[in-house]
């Protein structure tokens, strides 16, 4: 049984509901954004699954990734906490946390790509999860936006063919209704265009080191990078250079010289011969 649950469904950006200043940080690694969003989405949700939840097994999967975070881990997270504040604050059980894998690392922006070349992606692709640890428990996937749907599909997909009938519930904190889907790059960016408000961004409480924020810093031109690394704190740097590694970024030509710089800057920092 799969179910949809949103918070916010737009078709055009300057009429949708949700904040997306505040969603483009959230795709660059705001903590406190992901909090907001987080406790927006779990309110709802109780709201609206109380009765699931009280009477069922659940669990919480966020979006696939390997290593790096996903904005939409964060979000998970948050998501997570603040049901299961509210679980007990009203003498129900905790739901719990798992997370999937994936063989293949993105290379290029997955958000710029139109709706058939996702899909074709994503076939690609492989997922992992222990069957074991979710049997006979509801299955919340967390994510924070659904575009074409092609992550959905592939999930179901993936469902289908292990052999996994749990009752499964899919949600979003935006979900787009148009057919263009190279609005989510126009929606990631709302907020964080330039290296400046990038860094800016950083220096906040918490901030996570995500997916899209060191691709984005890899893919300036090289002198500006150069620039840039000169301004994150040395915390920030000590962070990065190992996730462009996990992402297995010097597998790709384009980046080879962009990630010298980034190590380069590491190797100082870290005082690394």
């Amino acid at each position: 049984m799969n179910d949809q649950f949103t918070v916010h469904n737009f078709k055009k950006l300057n009429s949708a509901s949700l904040d997306i200043r505040n969603y483009s940080e959230l795709k660059f690694g705001s903590d406190r954004v992901a909090r907001l969003f987080g406790t927006e989405m779990a309110d709802k949700f109780y709201e609206e699954y109380y009765d699931l939840l009280i009477h069922n097994k659940c669990i919480i999967i966020p979006s696939v990734y390997n290593i790096v975070e996903l904005a939409s881990t964060i979000l998970a997270q948050h998501f997570m906490n603040r049901l299961n504040y509210l679980l007990v604050q009203n003498g129900h059980d905790t739901i719990q946390w798992t997370t999937m894998s994936r063989d293949m690392s993105y290379f290029s922006d997955y958000c710029t790509k139109s709706a058939d070349v996702r899909d074709k992606m994503l076939k690609g692709d492989t997922f992992y999860i222990n069957k074991d640890y979710i049997k006979d428990k509801v299955l919340i996937f967390v994510d924070d936006s659904t575009i074409s749907g092609a992550h959905q599909r592939k999930m179901e997909d993936f469902l289908r063919e292990s052999g996994i009938t749990n009752h499964r519930i899919f949600c979003y904190y935006v979900r787009y209704t148009g057919e263009d889907a190279s609005i989510e790059s126009r929606l990631n960016k709302s907020g964080i265009r330039t290296v400046d408000q990038y860094i800016r961004l950083t220096k906040e409480y918490g901030h996570h080191i995500v997916v899209r924020g060191i691709r984005f810093l890899i893919e300036l031109p090289s002198e500006e990078l150069k620039l840039a690394l000169q301004k994150f704190d040395d915390e920030f740097i000590i962070k990065m250079y190992p996730a462009c590694i996990s992402k297995e970024y010097y597998k790709t030509k384009d980046y080879h010289y962009n990630l010298e710089l980034v190590k380069m800057r590491y190797d100082e920092i870290t005082h690394v011969n």
